[in-house]
């Protein structure tokens, strides 16, 4: 027979059987022995296909010749299974004996009526182990109450697999409240529409997604009204409200059934206070539990919800756009603070909330990626490093954290724009881009023509210069140019860039300013050339002559989020790029 069609019956006996009545669903049954009398009162699916009895020596001496005669006589197969020596009082050994002897993969069931009363405890811990590390399916435990207001009444057989598998509630219950998984209570549950729902809750959950786990947990909630758990699992009312009551405070506002056409189901969920706290709850379980993985990831997010939670306008905090918009103000601010020495005329300008805020980003963002690169990098991660202790005992007086001011921008547009001998790129430039401000890299012969591309744009703008003493090998000049301009790129809120326009170092220039705001300051940016197909005598001599501009990233002006404009990427491929003038030479 193979392991899988193997059901054995497992009992104990001691060295006294006297014939005793037992009764099951209103079947009697006279025996000596509680496990034949068992066997024959079990309906005929239920039965088991052989018989373990465990003895001493004096049991198997005293019993074994009358269980073989009645077992003969109902037909069913038995085995002994000596104990031996003092292993019937070594728990030890009595546990490591049984659990050796028990074949992989068999069905069992237990009858703990007769042999010596601590062998019942025995046999609770035996199952435990041989079901949960041994793929042994426990079909049923049985007990015989010899003990009748009338010593002639049959003996009540009493099913104790309910009590058994409580034990494996509880377990699935801890673990659920140590992890947040529901999957070990799930693989309890003959329902699988509530398996799937907790399934769902745990993977969710699992994986740092609070609005995902929030909607399964009110389905799960709205499921609860019918009961989650068996009827007849003792302590299933209390059960069940341990479950509710760790899940409750995860549940958020339901998807929307149907969401308009353009809009997600996660557009019904607004960013309000409430909904802040209800995601703070998923941080703190994971700091609870040592998930700092999950934590520190969620409440990087979590920072930039706060943020983006403080105008009146919330209806697109999940969209992209909002949150890097966010996520650069802060990356921004978090650098700059970082660095004092590129960064100190920005330095000076924080309010001490922004330098609280600028270290709590730091602080998150670098723990954060320490746990989610996975140690991968020649430093060791300590467990107990200060600096995730603090940064947990922040978040957990958030309520004490200033309000959120400016990180940066707040002065518009930003336009970046090299000049040359004419002043035909910048009149081009500024008319297309409508900048509040303009950093022009000039040379003192070129300085000039800038305020007339100024009044010919028929705009106000603030122009900073930055004059370039040699503009064709002034390398050397970089760092106190840069520095002149930093506290402009990080005032931004985007940034235009013109790769067109002066001399080539000059252009060089500008792309130093480019990474400085884009990847240091995190602001916005579009970097774009400007193409006059007119010949150059005539850009010279006619400057107001608007230029075309093609945006490097192939979309058109304006409209970043929007399909290619029609021109190759990284530029245009005929036109003459539109000078003015300059030499241009080899930096």
């Amino acid at each position: 027979m193979s392991q899988e069609h193997r059901h054995i019956l497992l009992s104990s006996m001691g060295v006294h059987a006297r014939a005793t009545t037992y009764i099951l669903d209103g079947q009697t049954q006279s025996s000596r022995f509680s496990a034949l009398g068992l066997w024959a009162l079990l309906p005929e699916g239920r039965r088991p296909n052989e018989i373990w009895f465990l003895l001493t020596s004096q049991a198997h001496q005293a019993c074994w010749a009358a269980i073989q005669e009645d077992a003969t006589q109902l037909g069913i197969s038995v085995t002994p299974v000596l104990i031996t020596g003092d292993a019937a009082d070594d728990t030890r050994e009595f546990l490591e004996v049984t659990a050796r002897r028990i074949p992989r993969g068999v069905s069992l069931t237990l009858d703990v009526t007769q042999g010596l009363r601590h062998h019942a405890f025995l046999f609770y811990a035996l199952a435990l182990y041989l079901s949960e590390f041994c793929e042994t399916d426990i079909r049923g435990a049985w007990y015989c109450r010899v003990e009748t207001a009338r010593p002639d009444d049959p003996k009540p057989v009493i099913d104790l697999k309910p009590v058994l598998d409580l034990a494996r509630w509880f377990h699935a219950l801890a673990v659920f409240r140590e992890t947040g998984s529901l999957r070990e209570v799930g693989k309890l549950l003959d329902s699988p529409e509530t398996r799937s729902l907790m399934n769902d809750l745990s993977f969710f959950f699992l994986n740092g997604m609070p609005l995902e786990a929030g909607n399964a947990a009110t389905s799960l909630i709205q499921a609860a009204e019918s009961s989650l758990l068996p009827d007849n699992l003792p302590l299933a009312g209390e059960l069940q409200e341990i479950i509710l009551n760790e899940i409750r405070p995860l549940a958020g506002p339901t998807f929307a059934a149907n969401p308009k056409p353009g809009e997600t189901a996660k557009k019904a969920v607004s960013l309000d206070d409430e909904e802040l706290q209800r995601q703070a709850e998923f941080i703190e379980r994971y700091f609870r539990t040592d998930q700092h993985n999950l934590g520190f990831g969620l409440l990087r997010e979590w920072l930039v919800n706060w943020m983006v939670s403080q105008p009146t306008d919330l209806s697109g905090w999940l969209e992209r756009q909002t949150r890097e918009q966010t996520e650069r103000a802060l990356g921004g601010l978090g650098i700059v603070f970082r660095n004092k020495r590129d960064h100190q005329p920005v330095r000076d300008l924080l309010t001490d909330e922004q330098r609280d805020w600028a270290k709590r980003w730091n602080s998150v963002c670098d723990i954060r990626n320490a746990l989610q690169h996975h140690g991968m990098k020649s430093a060791v991660f300590e467990p107990h490093r200060s600096d995730l202790a603090k940064a947990v005992k922040d978040f957990s007086s958030r309520a004490e954290w200033p309000d959120p001011t400016d990180f940066g921008g707040g002065c518009g547009r930003l336009l970046i724009c090299p000049v040359g001998l004419t002043p035909g790129v910048l009149f081009s430039a500024m008319s297309h881009v409508q900048p509040a401000r303009v950093i022009v890299i000039c040379s003192a012969a070129s300085s000039a023509a800038i305020d007339d591309a100024v009044t010919q744009t028929g705009r106000p703008v603030e122009v900073m210069r930055l004059t370039m003493n040699d503009p064709y090998c002034g390398v050397d000049e970089f760092k106190s140019l840069v520095m002149q301009s930093v506290v402009w790129l990080f005032e931004a809120d985007d940034v235009r860039a013109n790769l067109t326009g002066g001399t080539t170092l000059m252009g060089v220039l500008a792309g130093e300013l480019v990474k400085r705001a884009s990847r240091e300051y995190q602001r916005p940016l579009r970097e774009f050339v400007l193409i006059d197909k007119r010949p150059p005598e005539l850009q010279r001599t006619d400057p107001w002559q608007l230029g075309d501009i093609h945006y490097l990233d192939g979309h058109p002006p304006d409209m970043p989020d929007e399909a290619n404009a029609g021109l190759p990427e990284g530029g245009p491929t005929d036109g003459t790029p539109q000078t003015d003038g300059s030499p241009q030479t080899e930096a």
